[in-house]
């Protein structure tokens, strides 16, 4: 493929995003709100031409029903088109400054992309910082491979010139969230004598700390501080905690530790050395940071190879969701699928319910990537309310204990969700009948979801178990699924670094296009900042000290609380 950054030197202008008060907006949006209403009318779903299932990068998308039929998913394309989609993911992989509110690309893509390509948008990229960037991403990606090979090949040593044999991550979000769920979704597929155990710590939690650090030797463990601003609370006052675990071992902290940044020269001041600290340039947002250095625990874990594997997958996704026309885009289908329901339909939450137990904490990556992105108020264009609903609550759990959870609610509930069940081809793992079995249950929980349960079929049921007509007639109405439950299906060839990869880049390009479609920004989190800045008030508080803007009355009371018991 043709590098994307080639031509784009000639053109440096700014995205144009549009007003949420332009006329072409407000008429395809009012569109689709006709046609949800016409679609209310339906009491069960139809086969479509829409619902046709799309492939792309070894994953298979379903959805079936959202519904939708053809003339709605028209509407939407029309509306996307209206919102600018297709020139604001040109944008986005032509290295211009999208992240608008903070004038800077996002090139999180970048960081996944064939040496090729990366060599040539350190030179051919328009926008100036964009091209620094690209510069320190080649730069990192060398660096970040030399240390992995170096590491497993025993090169790469301890304080005292013996091996590691395990690895402390210490990072919170987006510097934590995708590296343990690579970790948690990876490591088994890797040789135990191949892969090096990596402990994350992330909260402020003194007994996970000393639980963590029990199970670990200093002499013998490399830490990694992961912190986009390296100034990041919870990750610092962590790193402090270390320093003194490692301290008191007579081991030198800095000959064991290194830092991920964007910000080196805080590193360097916290007593970092310079070929122990490893980049991230600003224009790689923390959620969409694994595929850069932030996800040293996962080259350094489990092998350059396998790094390179989830690379290459994010990087098929990319060129997917980069080359399709909207209609067959996984990224933007399942982006207007999202915006279908959650600003026209408006629903309460998304439900993702993934079918293997190596994925559960990808939901609260997914979490985090989507609600962070997502959860705004106000249009990017110029900072007007939004005329409709933004992010709706993401949550989930592995299935099939999900089942014995929420699916009561899922089927039976009076409120809809929007549900994506994630899935895998059967011969992934080494028990084919285990894997059979939990694809069974996806498939037939899609189908409860889809064909739902008449009364009268639900009274034929309970007489065949053995029940009189007139208490079968009486029963039954508990029985009854109304059917039609919005729902997508995500199924995987394989769970391996090629496949994680390409699942992780579909969701960030389905986030940042929902995102654009509600017309906000999706890459800056000012909202996250504020209790920040809260929070260190409260903290000299409770040191005793005395700030000039105080808390409000709640809290003066639980300070106050706090102190008489400290007296």
């Amino acid at each position: 493929m043709r590098p994307r950054h080639a031509d784009t030197r000639e053109e440096d202008r700014r995205p144009a995003l549009p007003s949420l008060q332009d006329m072409a907006v407000t008429t395809a949006y009012e569109a689709l709100r006709r046609q949800a209403r016409r679609l209310a009318r339906r009491t069960h779903p139809r086969p479509d031409p829409a619902d046709a299932p799309l492939r792309a990068a070894g994953i298979l998308l379903a959805q079936a029903p959202l519904l939708l039929d053809d003339r709605c998913w028209r509407a939407l394309l029309r509306f996307a088109a209206a919102m600018r989609l297709p020139q604001l993911l040109a944008d986005l992989f032509a290295g211009r400054p999208v992240n608008v509110t903070e004038d800077r690309a996002a090139l999180h893509h970048l960081a996944r992309a064939e040496e090729e390509i990366l060599r040539a948008a350190a030179d051919q990229i328009a926008d100036a910082r964009a091209r620094e960037d690209a510069r320190l991403l080649a730069t990192a990606r060398a660096r970040l491979r030399e240390m992995a090979e170096a590491l497993h090949a025993g090169r790469l040593r301890a304080a005292d010139g013996g091996p590691f044999r395990a690895i402390l991550h210490i990072g919170i979000g987006g510097s934590h969230l995708g590296p343990e769920a690579a970790w948690q979704a990876l490591a088994p597929a890797v040789a135990q004598e191949a892969r090096i155990p990596v402990h994350f710590l992330s909260n402020l939690d003194g007994s996970t700390l000393t639980a963590t650090l029990g199970r670990l030797v200093p002499a013998r463990t490399l830490v990694i501080v992961a912190s986009k601003s390296f100034t990041t609370v919870e990750t610092m006052t962590l790193w402090q905690a270390v320093r003194g675990w490692l301290g008191a071992e007579g081991i030198d902290p800095a000959a064991q530790a290194l830092a991920v940044t964007a910000r080196p020269e805080r590193a360097a001041a916290a007593g970092f050395a310079r070929e122990r600290i490893l980049i991230a340039p600003e224009s790689i947002g923390g959620r969409f940071s694994l595929t850069s250095a932030f996800g040293a625990p996962v080259a350094f874990g489990l092998g350059w190879e396998t790094f390179s594997a989830l690379l290459a997958g994010a990087r098929a996704m990319d060129d997917h969701v980069a080359t399709a026309p909207p209609a067959e885009n996984l990224a933007f289908r399942m982006a207007l699928a999202g915006f279908w329901m959650k600003a026209v339909r408006r629903v309460a939450s998304e439900v993702v319910v993934p079918y293997a137990d190596r994925l559960d904490l990808f939901v609260d990556h997914l979490q985090q990537l989507d609600l962070e992105s997502n959860g705004k108020r106000v249009a990017a264009a110029d900072g007007r309310s939004l005329p409709w609903p933004s992010a709706a609550a993401l949550w989930g759990r592995r299935g099939t204990n999900a089942q014995h959870a929420f699916f009561e609610m899922l089927h039976q509930g009076t409120r809809d969700q929007l549900i994506t069940l994630i899935g895998i081809r059967p011969g992934w793992s080494e028990r084919m009948d285990l894997d059979q079995a939990l694809l069974a249950n996806l498939l037939g929980q899609s189908a409860a979801f889809l064909r739902g349960r008449s009364r009268q079929e639900a009274q034929a049921a309970l007489m065949d178990r053995g029940l009189d007509e007139q208490a079968a007639r009486h029963l039954a109405p508990h029985l009854v699924l109304p059917g039609a439950r919005p729902h997508q299906i995500l199924l995987l060839e394989r769970l391996d670094a090629f496949h994680f990869g390409a699942l992780l880049a579909l969701f960030e390009h389905r986030t940042v296009l929902e995102g654009w479609l509600y017309g906000i920004n999706p890459f800056d989190q000012w909202g996250v900042e504020r209790g920040k800045e809260l929070a260190r008030l409260v903290e000299r508080l409770l040191e005793g000290g005395q700030e000039a803007g105080e808390p409000d009355p709640v809290h003066l009371a639980i300070l106050d609380h706090l102190a008489r018991d400290r007296r």
